[in-house]
């Protein structure tokens, strides 16, 4: 008798219709499955490998892939569920039950089963059935998540999905040591950011700890290479990461919510470690600049490197676009100069100096990782 676990679904399971028609004499979706909420499965992506007479074509499957992560649902299934998901996936035959990680957006990691094609009956595609695409598709929209990836699968296009860009907040950061390493791996943009944790500092540098503390901060840059497969191998073997869901190096990487300073969030990877090490020492403020005295110096030569010698008019610029006009635009100006110090009050972002300098060089001229 199999005890009550967490289960990932990333398809047809999603959807609750589905699921019901399957078995019309129970258990129902809610009769089998509690949710416990959105996750990710990291380092896979979806692929359409197997055929199904069934669903009249292609179904469902995961593939390997660094730094792709598969968006889903986690569920606690009861003892009926379980005999009905064997059924449903046909485990002796087709589908096989595997244990596997899953990530939460908040840096957490749940040990979970899933069910992947077995090995013998993969092939590299099977077109599915539109049918089967659109039910799979509806899956997530029931649980507002995103299925883009799953639409690229079904016409045999690639299927990354998850974060597309990382969360740093040390010396991979801007004019530090090892930027070097993101520029080597196509660095398209880097934006002042920050994610909830604290940040200790430890013989090796800055290290990001979960935490549980409201209003608790590390800053850092929201990066996006082009060659993330390789900058996140290249990064977990410098981290002595080896896989998830194991004991880890100084750090392990997960997925964190990320805000713009601007009220917009997004998700990303990053390094962190689930509790403080032993030795180590907080670092006020959660920036790593702040504490070694260069934040300031740095915001006036971002600053400098977006306005062009034209401050004022990039200020102007940034009160032009609010979406209700000030009475008196010239005090608004003059209440954002200097804008090193706006950086610093967090009263415009980094991200808003990128969107007026792309819109006036219609994307050309300078590009979000200023400084680089």
């Amino acid at each position: 008798m199999m005890k009550q676990r967490t289960y990932f679904a990333y398809g047809s399971n999603l959807n609750v219709e589905d699921w019901n028609r399957s078995f019309p004499q129970g258990p129902t979706h809610a009769e089998a499955f509690r949710a416990v909420g959105p996750a990710w499965l990291p380092d896979v992506r979806v692929a359409f490998t197997m055929e199904s007479f069934t669903r009249r074509g292609g179904v469902l499957d995961l593939l390997p892939w660094t730094g792709s992560a598969v968006p889903g649902m986690l569920y606690e299934v009861t003892e009926a569920g379980w005999k009905a998901l064997e059924a449903k996936e046909g485990a002796s035959t087709a589908y096989q039950r595997v244990a596997c990680t899953a990530l939460d957006e908040h840096g957490a990691e749940i040990l979970a089963l899933t069910y992947i094609v077995r090995p013998e009956r993969r092939v590299d595609f099977v077109r599915p059935s539109d049918a089967y695409r659109d039910l799979v598709c509806e899956g997530f929209e029931q649980n507002e998540l995103e299925f883009d990836h799953v639409l690229r699968a079904a016409r045999n296009e690639p299927s990354e999905s998850g974060p597309g860009q990382v969360f740093v907040y040390d010396r991979l950061m801007r004019l530090e040591a090892d930027h070097g390493l993101l520029v080597e791996h196509g660095l398209e943009s880097a934006l002042l950011a920050e994610a909830p944790g604290r940040l200790m500092e430890v013989k090796e540098g800055p290290v990001m700890v979960l935490s549980k503390r409201p209003r608790s901060w590390v800053h850092g840059e929201l990066v996006r290479c082009r060659k993330l497969p390789a900058l996140l191998g290249a990064l977990d073997m410098g981290e002595g990461f080896e896989c998830f869901g194991r004991a880890h190096g100084v750090r392990r990487r997960a997925i964190v919510q990320v805000g713009m300073m601007d009220g917009h969030v997004r998700l990303a990877w990053t390094y962190l470690r689930t509790r403080a090490p032993r030795g180590a020492r907080v670092v006020l403020g959660g920036d790593w600049r702040l504490h070694r005295g260069i934040r300031r110096g740095f915001l006036e030569q971002l600053v400098q490197s977006y306005a062009q010698g034209d401050e004022a008019g990039l200020a102007r610029a940034l009160v032009a676009r609010q979406l209700f006009p000030p009475a008196d635009e010239e005090r608004a100006v003059r209440e954002l100069l200097l804008l090193a110090e706006a950086l610093e009050r967090q009263v415009v972002s980094e991200r808003e100096l990128a969107q007026i300098v792309a819109g006036r060089s219609a994307g050309v001229g300078p590009q979000p990782h200023a400084l680089s």
